[in-house]
């Protein structure tokens, strides 16, 4: 596995998408917080589970926060309720559901339920063949960027990691 700091070097090309985040506004809509009813407000949990899971194995936590330490998960639910238009959150439950089943097939059942060394290994597996396969994966190079992205843009991100 690659050190933290070979990670976020490799995850700075897509400061341009945190700077178009941050653009996009950092009002407190987009906190990570569940609606009055204790769900998400654009994520069904298990969606929320995968993104979780995936965050933590993108970006984890190490001398310094992670990506659920950064609330990631509920940043880009925040940001699918509060600024992406229909089409962008159809294409992202889309994106998600087929993310969910291929993982599952690779980890021949529930990926994420799987222990976190068995996680990792199907991770990096998927993720090579992500970033030189076809359009099946486009999903999840987009969620990846946003997870990157959304990180960096976090104070535990662009003040600690950054620092």
């Amino acid at each position: 596995m690659r050190t933290r700091r070979e990670v976020v070097q490799g995850l700075i090309l897509s400061m341009g998408g945190a700077a178009m985040l941050s653009a996009c506004g950092g009002e407190a809509t987009l906190v990570a917080t569940e609606s009055d009813s204790g769900q998400w407000r654009f994520l069904s949990q298990r969606e929320m589970d995968l993104i979780t899971r995936l965050s933590d194995l993108i970006i984890p936590r190490t001398d310094t926060p992670g990506a659920v330490d950064a609330k990631v998960p509920g940043y880009i639910d925040g940001l699918m309720a509060d600024w992406a238009n229909e089409a962008t959150q159809q294409g992202q439950r889309q994106a998600l559901a087929l993310i969910d089943q291929q993982l599952n097939e690779l980890a021949g059942g529930d990926f994420i339920a799987v222990d976190m060394q068995q996680a990792e290994t199907i991770l990096r597996d998927y993720d090579a063949k992500a970033f030189t396969g076809g359009q099946e994966y486009g999903g999840y190079r987009n969620l990846k960027s946003a997870i990157s992205s959304c990180y960096f843009v976090s104070e535990e991100g662009a003040v600690q990691e950054l620092k």
